[in-house]
């Protein structure tokens, strides 16, 4: 009886020990056949940005810097200076000669997805060019996932060294949200605010390091993301998450006053800082897909947001919002929502189906802030080159 329960034991333990050799060398495979994991630095920004950035201890994150990428596919390359602007390393000091604009904002003004040269900064840059007698320097400070609060704080910690002698703020549809998320983790260092990247202070609390070591493994990964397959629970993260992001421009029935005063609040600040400093401010903003087409030509986005039951969406609340925001504080405002409409075809102004800008779209958006600018006395003044149309 003792060597039959001796012999269950060993094969019992033989057996245990071929399974979790099964186990790691599956582990090890699937390490091996898949891409490592994308950290996720910001969980506003899309997967595919996410090398692009790095965490602050200031701004939350930031693009990274001296940092050049290259897609394969597309061989579209986007690289940042010194400062993480997109493009060329600006001369500091700024020099005597040149009417320098800076351009605040998020995934819009950065342009990930198009060559740098039709980005919104580099068309506004050759339309102001050639519109003025002076050299007009435009320069990309568009961080994916970024909302005016975070932009307020970068331009008060290192771009305002820059000297600007216009600031661009282009606000999005989606900065309503997107203040939501950071305004929670924003913090007073001195005289300062601050907005710190959780993933510069390890977890102190975290859990057991097998546990973790668990969770994070190739294995574990394949099953929630076969589980969420089969729920249906990841599109429909994906759809609830592209509402939230845009929910105040869909004419939602929630009270969101205190997050748009929240989110408006940084053009106070803005303004204030410009008078004291002595440089111009306009804010600009474009619209999304459902807001300037009808909803056959974006099935994918009509799906998600499915509390806009008719496109275009003619509730223009959000603009009226914007445009009483800033004449509160004297702000010259740009809204191209009217370009947009008027477009023969104005699905060609995104990305696909997407809210993302395409050249054309880009390049429309670009039109219309050089155009105001042209038009408006005391900055039009600043470039020696006065009205003109484009």
């Amino acid at each position: 009886m003792f060597q039959a329960l001796s012999r269950s034991v060993k094969q019992f333990l033989t057996a245990l020990v071929l399974l979790l050799l099964a186990v790691v060398g599956l582990e090890l495979l699937l390490q091996i056949k898949t891409e490592a994991p994308v950290s996720t630095v910001s969980s506003r920004a899309k997967l595919q940005w996410q090398p692009l950035l790095a965490p602050s201890a200031v701004t939350h994150h930031e693009m990274r810097r001296l940092y050049k990428q290259q897609d394969s596919g597309t061989g579209l390359t986007i690289s940042t200076n010194s400062l993480g602007l997109r493009g060329d390393q600006p001369a500091i000091p700024k020099p005597a000669d040149v009417f320098r604009v800076l351009v605040l904002g998020d995934d819009t003004v950065l342009g990930a997805e198009l060559p740098t040269e039709e980005t919104v900064s580099a068309r506004l840059q050759t339309f102001l060019q050639s519109a003025t007698q002076r050299q007009v320097e435009v320069l990309n400070a568009g961080v994916p996932g970024f909302s005016p609060l975070l932009s307020w704080l970068q331009f008060q910690h290192e771009l305002k060294k820059l000297k600007p002698d216009l600031v661009v703020l282009h606000f999005d549809m989606t900065d309503v949200a997107d203040d939501s998320a950071y305004r929670s983790m924003l913090r007073d260092s001195g005289t300062d605010q601050i907005c710190s990247n959780p993933l510069l202070f390890p977890d102190r609390h975290a859990g057991n390091p097998l546990i973790r070591l668990m969770r994070n493994s190739s294995l574990c990964q394949l099953f929630k993301s076969n589980a969420g397959a089969l729920t249906g629970e990841r599109s429909q993260a994906m759809s609830s998450a592209l509402f939230e992001r845009y929910e105040w421009t869909a004419a939602a029935k929630t009270d969101l006053r205190l997050l748009i005063q929240h989110a408006l609040s940084p053009l106070t600040q803005f303004q204030r800082d410009s008078q004291i400093e002595g440089y111009r401010l306009i804010v600009t903003t474009s619209p999304v897909p459902w807001q300037v087409a009808s909803g056959e030509s974006f099935p994918g986005l009509s799906e998600q947001i499915s509390a806009t039951a008719v496109w275009p969406e003619t509730e223009d609340l959000p603009y009226q919002i914007l445009q009483a925001a800033c004449d509160k504080d004297g702000i010259p405002f740009c809204n191209s929502t009217d370009a947009f409409r008027g477009f023969s075809q104005p699905e060609k102004l995104f990305l696909g189906d997407s809210p993302e800008l395409s050249k054309y779209g880009a390049l429309l958006y670009a039109r219309e802030i050089a155009s105001m600018l042209l038009k408006t006395p005391d900055i039009a003044g600043l470039t020696s080159g006065g009205p003109a149309a484009f």
